[in-house]
């Protein structure tokens, strides 16, 4: 872009000065953001950890976040799943980033949008994590029953990997008790699911108190899961 600057004497009386001009140009710089994306991790309680690397042409980011981003396959569907505060390390650092995700498997990328100064969105490399998703349905047979009355828990184990929910078969489901008016909860007994991941065992009610059937892994490839909870009263 090209400016004209014309400048002219300030006294008018002065007859030696004469008007003169004078150009010059401005360039308007865009800025680059690189991203990038190594090591990731998941655990059992579907935490994604993963180290970030972000860096700029001018030492700045974008309103100092970028959007982490998951795609079944890695090449479309791409979501968005959290925001995440970027990088401030523009030396050639990583930081770390640990987040809780609703989904173990998937792919996954860092993306910040257009903005001003920086007129091209940003993408970094992708990542791949992938364990079991697991889930518990079932609970007590009552909410409400007698002192020391014995209630049947029953329920199913499923997991999902790309596909649809299959049973999870052979493994132990343990029956927690948290009684009113407590923060911690009790094991009061397991239960084994069978080959159709289905499971039942009768535990003795001991006062009134919130129940929960609880799974927790103990391969690599699963994550642990927890049912809501639900309320027995003592009538």
């Amino acid at each position: 872009m090209s400016w004209t600057v014309l400048t002219s004497p300030q006294d008018d009386r002065n007859g030696y000065l004469a008007n003169t001009q004078t150009s010059y140009t401005v360039t308007s710089v865009h800025q680059q953001l690189t991203l990038q994306l190594a090591s990731p991790v998941i655990d059992a309680h579907n935490n994604l950890t993963f180290y970030q690397y972000t860096h700029s042409s001018n030492g700045t980011v974008p309103s100092r976040h970028v959007y982490l981003q998951q795609s079944s396959d890695g090449r479309t569907g791409w979501a968005t799943v959290a925001t995440l505060p970027a990088s401030s390390n523009n030396d050639g650092d990583w930081s770390t980033i640990t987040h809780a995700v609703s989904n173990p498997h998937g792919y996954w990328r860092l993306y910040a949008p257009a903005s001003l100064g920086f007129p091209v969105p940003a993408y970094s490399n992708t990542i791949h994590t992938f364990r079991y998703q697991t889930r518990i349905t079932g609970g007590p047979s009552t909410t409400h029953a007698h002192k020391n009355q014995s209630v049947a828990f029953t329920g199913h184990l499923q997991q999902q990997g790309y596909g649809t929910w299959t049973a999870c078969a052979n493994n132990t489901v343990e029956v927690l008790y948290r009684p009113s008016g407590s923060t911690h909860a009790y094991v009061m007994g397991t239960a084994r699911t069978n080959g159709l991941g289905a499971f039942s065992t009768d535990i003795k009610i001991p006062g009134n108190g919130t129940w929960y059937l609880s799974y927790q892994t103990t391969s690599p490839w699963s994550t642990d899961s927890t049912t809501t909870g639900t309320l027995i009263h003592l009538s």
